[in-house]
């Protein structure tokens, strides 16, 4: 006999009434599907949550949305950020598509032109085949007459076949149309990047000999101060520097005065102050160019400059100082023009005659 609603209703007094009934019915009652149903009542959902989660539970939203909202703005500034490298990388991913539709492109003329060999090869071996039926049939047609019609609608579908094959081929002499000009394009571009690492290497070329240049320049100088650190010992004594030590500039203005009431300006190669070691020792001054490899312009610069101080009337010897001459000729050149020289430790005579001078008391005056 089926349930009233009142026996319903007085059962769920009976259970309510009885909380060990209701505990035990429950335990029975109480499944994934009796879960999910309350799940869904929004009432009983929100107090199952309190139950499990309890009365923090509530502060959990406020805190997520301005967790979210936190994270929001830091992901709008990451994505600000990274728009201008995705920009790039789409950019690339163009450029390497575009490269890779061209590879295909060309792998797909490439089985093109040998699909068309191995169909003209076939084509070469049918017609041979239809030369042989041909005659075969002309010495058949002699005897059966009858056979005639066949072959007729034969030679028809023959001729169908040939035409098709050259439709086919007019098709396949526009795509390799298609294939040159799409090659012509390729080639014009390659001359485009070639030209351009033309000028890349040219620019190439200029910096390293720009750095090269600097080297030299570098390791001259680096050779020039050691060259003046070591001058006493090289002269064997006496006093001196570079133009640029203040007790050098004393002595050529003193000298320079003296002799012509001013300080000529003679401009380089003749200006004295521009040279890169003055020396003096017992009345004699060596007038001196430093250079790694001594060329044409050190000998041509230490005489000039050390005739002006002949000319105020000091005892002014010129002497090239080095590693090495630049050429042969160059030390012919100092030769001729009376210019003293000291070369990878090899001294000229006059070099020597200094360094047997004695000191004199005003050597180290200023």
């Amino acid at each position: 006999m089926p349930f009233t609603v009142e026996d319903i209703n007085e059962l769920i007094r009976i259970v309510e009434a009885n909380p060990e009934l209701k505990r035990a019915l429950q335990e029975k009652l109480v499944d994934a599907e009796a879960i999910q149903r309350a799940l869904r009542d929004p009432e009983k959902r929100n107090e199952i949550r309190r139950i499990v989660l309890g009365e923090e539970w509530e502060d959990i939203p406020t805190l997520l949305r301005q967790l979210a909202e936190g994270q929001q703005r830091h992901e709008a500034i990451l994505q600000e950020h990274t728009q201008v490298l995705q920009e790039h990388t789409r950019q690339l991913a163009m450029l390497i598509e575009t490269q890779q539709r061209h590879e295909a492109i060309l792998q797909e003329h490439t089985q093109i032109l040998q699909e068309h060999s191995r169909i003209l090869q076939q084509h070469t071996q049918q017609l041979a085949m239809l030369i042989e039926t041909q005659q075969r049939h002309e010495a058949i047609l002699q005897e059966h007459t009858q056979i005639l019609q066949e072959h007729t609608r034969q030679l028809a579908m023959l001729i169908e076949t040939q035409q098709r094959h050259e439709a086919i081929l007019q098709e396949h002499t526009r795509q390799l149309a298609m294939l040159i000009e799409t090659q012509q394009r390729h080639e014009a571009t390659l001359e485009q990047h070639t030209a351009q690492l033309n000028r890349l290497e040219m620019e190439f070329q200029l910096l390293r000999n720009e750095f090269r240049g600097l080297a030299g320049r570098f390791d001259g100088a680096e050779y020039e101060r050691r060259t003046l650190q070591r001058a006493t010992a090289i002269f064997n004594g006496g006093s001196g520097g570079s133009p640029e030590s203040p007790a050098v500039r004393r002595r050529l203005k003193q000298w320079l005065r003296a002799a012509f009431n001013e300080i000529p300006f003679n401009g380089d190669p003749g200006d004295v102050y521009l040279s890169d070691i003055i020396w003096w020792k017992n009345g004699t001054v060596i007038v001196g160019e430093i250079s790694i490899k001594v060329d044409r312009l050190d000998v041509v610069r230490a005489k000039q400059r050390a005739e002006l101080l002949r000319r105020a009337g000091v005892n002014a010897i010129p002497v090239v100082i080095g590693d090495d001459w630049a050429m042969d000729e160059t030390r012919e050149l100092a030769q001729s023009e009376g210019v003293e020289w000291l070369i990878a430790k090899q001294f000229s005579e006059k070099i020597l005659e200094f360094r047997r001078l004695p000191e004199a008391a005003d050597d180290d005056e200023d």
